[in-house]
């Protein structure tokens, strides 16, 4: 089998391997990339590298991407790397290929920028991927060594009882205009600056960064005011299905009795239904979370869910120990636990910002990046 960094002329192919592969969890699904294949990393940065293995038949077994970015990590600006998209077949030959590969495609690419660490994300409920990359293994195998730096949960809101409280009256949240660019750059810049992995240092650097994303506007954020005028919040709510579309095929355990509890309550309009099975999933994330309060956080909440069309649901990214970001027990949720890992060569020393991986703020991380 030949390893390739893969092209915009193997776009068509790659997508037709990626769009074969069933993922299992709490749920069988298929991700169904639309148009290039390319296109979403773009959403996030320039600097990306696909790697495909192909049989003599040019038959695609496996893809991985690795996208990097400039930022500031433990207080240190440079650039940092993150994975995604890993994708092997069941074919044998290709798993032992893709292993003797993976880790040299790592440190090759971490070498030609300066990059010291490379991010991904594993979820728990892929219990065949977790078991794999992050439980211990034999020391011989040269692979890379997953060390966790956060803890988090992907919370999905379905629906809200009678008695959800009610955003306090005295906090506007409405959808931002053109002329909050400059207010709306300085609060998130004002708010991600303390956190111990972050992009922008600057209000320009932000407002360079955030005018590259061709899909997103400042009239798509939602923003909560003071009696002031002041920005006290915002978010984001971002559908990928211009890039992707999430099939789901079967549930299982604990999502199957979510589908039907679901199903159930949406007749008395307290829920939204989950897709039936071979229908795609309706949702959209929170981007660019922000808020001063727990409040504000159900203000942002709530206007979020009453502009949502009635077949989605909202996801957001809930990091271990942020007491902020906990819904209360009103709303009526799904969380899959997940964990935000750094890639590692064997070799490598681990760092003390991994060391004390639990304690502190958690970092700046989109969940459009899952």
């Amino acid at each position: 089998m030949n390893l390739e960094i893969a092209q915009e002329k193997d776009s068509e192919a790659i997508a037709r391997f990626y769009n074969s592969q069933m993922e299992s969890g709490y749920f069988d699904y298929r991700i169904h990339r639309k148009g290039s294949f390319f296109a979403s990393y773009r959403h996030f940065s320039d600097d990306s590298v696909t790697y495909i293995l192909k049989d003599n038949d040019d038959t695609v077994h496996a893809v991985a991407t690795l996208i990097f970015r400039e930022g500031v990590l433990n207080g240190e600006r440079q650039k940092i790397g993150y994975a995604t998209d890993l994708q092997v077949s069941n074919n044998r030959k290709a798993i032992l290929n893709w292993s003797n590969h993976f880790l040299p495609i790592l440190l090759h690419e971490r070498e030609k920028r300066n990059c010291k660490y490379v991010f991904t994300v594993v979820t728990k409920a892929h219990r065949q991927a977790y078991n794999a990359f992050v439980r211990p293994r034999s020391p011989k195998r040269k692979l890379p060594r997953y060390h966790l730096f956060r803890r988090f949960q992907l919370v999905s809101l379905h629906g809200r009882l009678p008695f959800a409280p009610e955003p306090l009256a005295t906090i506007a949240t409405t959808r931002a205009t053109d002329a909050d660019l400059g207010p709306l750059a300085e609060y998130i810049v004002s708010k991600t600056q303390g956190l111990p992995l972050h992009y922008s240092e600057s209000v320009d650097q932000w407002t360079e960064s955030f005018a590259d994303l061709e899909d997103l506007k400042i009239s798509d954020f939602i923003v909560s005011r003071d009696s002031k005028k002041n920005i006290i919040g915002c978010t984001l709510p971002w559908s990928p299905e211009k890039y992707e579309q999430i099939t789901v095929h079967a549930y299982k355990g604990k999502a199957l009795s979510l589908y039907q509890a679901l199903k159930f309550f949406s007749l008395l309009g307290l829920t939204r239904q989950l897709p039936h099975p071979t229908t795609p999933f309706q949702f959209h994330y929170l981007t660019h979370f922000y808020f001063d309060n727990p409040d504000i956080f159900n203000a942002l909440m709530r206007t979020s869910w009453n502009l949502l069309p009635k077949e989605q649901f909202l996801t957001y990214c809930h990091f271990k120990d942020n007491f902020q970001t906990r819904l209360p027990k009103s709303y009526i949720k799904s969380k899959i636990p997940c964990g935000l890992y750094c890639l590692m060569a064997p070799e490598d020393p681990v760092p003390d910002f991994l060391k004390l991986a639990q304690i502190g703020p958690p970092p700046e991380f989109e969940p459009f990046l899952l």
